[in-house]
C-alpha cells in the first residue's frame, strides 16, 4: 500500500512542495499544483493515512465555523522522498542505455542463410 499512496497522481508535488516548506495550508498546496480541490483532499487523505504527512487545523476566528488546515512532512514522509530519488536515477540510467536491435534471418534449403544483424543506436 505505502508504493501505491507514492504513486498515486500528485502525491510526489505535494512531498516534494511540503519538503521545500516547513508547513502549508490547503488552499497553498492548492495554488502551487494547480489541481481541484477535491482531488487534493483524496490524496492528502493517503497521504495523511499512510503517515506521510500530518495534519492540524487552526480556527481563525470565532466567527469563521471552518479550521483552517494545515500540512506537513513526517520523517516518514521526508525518508520517502528517496524512492523518487530513486526512480530519477533509474530513469537516466534507462535513458542512457544502448539499445540493441537483434535480426535473425534464416533460410533452410540448398542456399542456406544463416545471418545474425546487430545494430545498436544510443538515445
Amino acid at each position: 500500500m505505502f508504493l501505491k499512496v507514492l504513486s498515486e497522481k500528485y502525491s510526489k508535488e505535494i512531498l516534494l512542495l511540503l519538503n521545500d516548506n516547513e508547513e502549508l495550508y490547503f488552499n497553498q498546496i492548492q495554488k502551487e499544483i494547480d489541481v481541484y480541490k477535491s482531488n487534493l483532499s483524496r490524496t492528502l487523505n493517503k497521504l495523511l493515512e499512510a503517515g506521510l504527512i500530518d495534519k492540524r487545523e487552526e480556527m481563525q476566528s470565532p466567527k469563521r465555523k471552518v479550521a483552517k488546515s494545515y500540512y506537513k512532512l513526517t520523517d516518514l514522509g521526508r525518508r520517502s522522498l528517496k524512492f523518487y530519488e530513486l526512480e530519477n536515477e533509474l530513469l537516466k540510467i534507462k535513458n542512457n542505455e544502448e539499445k540493441n536491435v537483434n535480426i535473425h534471418i534464416e533460410n533452410v534449403g540448398e542456399n542456406s542463410l544463416n545471418n545474425s544483424f546487430n545494430f545498436s543506436s544510443k538515445k
